[in-house]
């Protein structure tokens, strides 16, 4: 479909709004001017963007800043480590685009996708994968306590995204992994220490006192490990059949808040299944596990609301389907076991909106010159109104079934986009024109409502474009 010249024009006018200079700072193999993207982000100012070439970057941390950290058109950017974001003020608001990132075993910081704390202003999360590693997993100590060393590493779980006292957080079309612990995580000995270092399996987004967003997202909790004690019985030790003891991590949720507000759109939360009964080294016997709960949301001010998302529980381990080997002197773990317990669809208050998801998905960089393309994707007769607008906000709409992710800073006209046909889908194009003197980039912010035929409103998912002068 072809888009009228007037609609062209009142796509583009939204942003030409005066603004302060905006840099581009490139990120990349040389010549670019930064190796890594932490040195970008340190020289940049605020309202600058971050472009990033193709290729392997380390962990980096934003603080307090105004910034965008975008991969370039069609480059793969993974980032070692968690990319963190902390102290954004309210006046300020971050963007992470195109990225992949998963956490190191460096810190407790660095093990998850990306950590973000205490931000009062948007933090905005497009097209990410994201993905949590367990911290020190799979380290193993043999022989009596006195030989251990004198500080034990811990194990704990990487959560896909993890989220401290954020105010405003909205995930769009990401990827969110937890950890999958290793078989055998923690301390193992023949001394009389207690068990330690229980790997769990982490959350694909863990979310504590925030404001949280989803549209068009994808959240799979990761697998528990499993921590082995002693051929000997030790403190506290659960009596297992068999001559072994063994601890057993929680399966992974795909969705876990904690005094939190969630509204999630066309989204998938899935857990982690639990283990099925097996024999370790050569005296340890794990009776199967219980699987993960998909969604769990605890003492949130108000219900978690999830229209047209799909909850799906961790199934149960199951006992071994026969007698294994395990032990010396001809010792066996029998499946004698329980079948482990699936998990729960969701916990907590959580409300099932019912009827069908919209999305707007766009082109997510272009130059002076080139076409951005706006695509929503509705139900055949919905009205396509757009809102449009310089800076991110946060308004739960309960009327129209979703968040406002656009803030509007001057009085706008809605824009009337047109009627989506018998495909589901309306497309609308427009070209980039100058950016203005001395303007390196600017960020357009689009969400749609979309009026079925009975009057009902329903807001789409919200879309990013970066703009950038031709020179980049």
């Amino acid at each position: 479909m072809r888009t009228p010249l007037t609609l062209a024009a009142a796509l583009f006018a939204a942003l030409l709004a005066p603004s302060g200079r905006a840099d581009v700072r490139v990120v990349g193999p040389s010549p670019a001017p930064y190796a890594e993207i932490q040195a970008a982000v340190d020289a940049a100012n605020d309202g600058d963007v971050v472009l990033v070439k193709a290729g392997t970057y380390a962990s980096f941390v934003v603080r307090n800043q105004e910034v965008a950290v975008v991969a370039d058109t069609g480059a793969v950017v993974n980032v070692e480590g968690a990319v963190r974001v902390s102290g954004v003020g309210a006046t300020r608001s971050v963007l992470l685009q195109g990225l992949r990132a998963t956490g190191t075993t460096a810190t407790a910081q660095t093990r998850h996708g990306l950590y973000a704390r205490n931000c009062a202003g948007p933090v905005r999360v497009v097209g990410c994968t994201l993905t949590g590693v367990p911290l020190n997993t799979g380290i193993t100590f043999v022989g009596p306590q006195q030989d251990y060393p004198s500080s034990l590493p811990s194990c704990y779980e990487g959560q896909g995204a993890y989220v401290e006292s954020c105010d405003d957080v909205a995930f769009v079309g990401c990827t969110l992994r937890g950890s999958e612990a290793s078989a055998v995580s923690g301390y193992a000995g023949t001394g009389t220490r207690p068990w330690a270092g229980l790997a769990d399996g982490g959350h694909g987004l863990y979310g504590e006192a925030s404001q949280v967003a989803l549209y068009d997202a994808d959240a799979r909790g990761g697998k528990a490990g499993l921590w082995s004690a002693s051929c000997a019985p030790l403190p506290n030790a659960p009596a297992l059949p068999g001559v072994g003891y063994a601890y057993l991590g929680a399966a992974g949720e795909g969705c876990r808040t904690s005094g939190s507000f969630v509204f999630g759109s066309n989204c998938t939360f899935t857990a982690a299944p639990g283990w099925t009964s097996t024999c370790l080294a050569q005296c340890y016997c794990v009776p199967p596990t219980d699987g993960g709960n998909g969604f769990v949301h605890d003492a949130g001010p108000i219900a978690a609301q999830l229209l047209a998302c799909s909850l799906a529980a961790g199934a149960g381990g199951l006992p071994n389907s026969g007698p294994c080997a395990c032990g010396i002197g001809g010792n066996f773990c029998f499946p004698g076991f329980p079948a482990g317990s699936a998990g729960a669809t969701s916990v907590g208050p959580v409300n099932l909106l019912g009827g069908n998801a919209r999305q707007l998905t766009a082109t997510s960089v272009a130059r002076e010159g080139q076409t951005v393309t706006l695509t929503f994707t509705g139900q055949p007769g919905d009205r396509v109104e757009m809102l449009r607008g310089e800076r991110p906000g946060f308004q739960y709409l309960v009327a129209a079934r979703g968040v406002v992710l656009v803030q509007r800073t001057r009085p706008q006209r809605v824009l009337q986009v047109g009627t989506i046909g018998a495909s589901g889908v309306l497309t609308q194009t427009f070209p980039v024109s100058e950016l203005g003197a001395g303007v390196e980039s600017r960020l357009a912010w689009y969400q749609a409502a979309m009026i079925d035929g009975a009057g009902q409103t329903t807001l789409s998912s919200p879309a990013c474009v970066v703009l950038l002068d031709a020179a980049f």
